[in-house]
């Protein structure tokens, strides 16, 4: 996880798309309203709006590392056979597109996420990245 907390983030040069995040918690709630009202289907569980890697980046007081695409696939594919992240380098890929959804079926059936993208970010940058100077994340340590 530290290539998306860490102080350095390498991004694909040329692409900015938007993403959304989502806390796990939010995915529970949304479990279990489906389970409790027994919906049909299949929904998108997502929060409300969209941010680009870039501002979730500075968001943080990070710093993307634009590199050209095979480079970003290397560093990650060392990442990721040395334990460092959880992303495959498959995924580099992906990060040239949106990666978004709409969830209104899902609030049509009563669903609210909790969190948004940037909270939702902050939080996952708090729980795997914790250096003694770390923000805390709604008044917790």
């Amino acid at each position: 996880m530290q290539s998306l907390v860490g102080k350095i983030t390498p991004l694909v040069r040329g692409y900015d798309p938007p993403c959304q995040i989502f806390d796990e918690r939010d995915l529970a709630q949304a479990l279990l309203l489906a389970i409790q009202t027994d919906l049909p289907g299949a929904y998108n569980v997502t929060s409300d709006e969209q941010r680009t890697l870039r501002d979730l980046v500075a968001l943080r007081g990070g710093r993307a590392l634009e590199l050209p695409l095979p480079l970003v696939k290397l560093f990650f594919r060392i990442a990721w056979l040395s334990g460092l992240t959880v992303f495959a380098p498959e995924w580099v890929a992906l990060s040239q597109y949106p990666l978004v959804a709409s969830n209104e079926e899902l609030k049509d059936a009563g669903w609210i996420p909790r969190m948004t993208t940037e909270q939702a970010y902050l939080a996952l940058q708090a729980h795997y990245y914790k250096p003694a100077t770390a923000p805390s994340f709604r008044g917790t340590q």
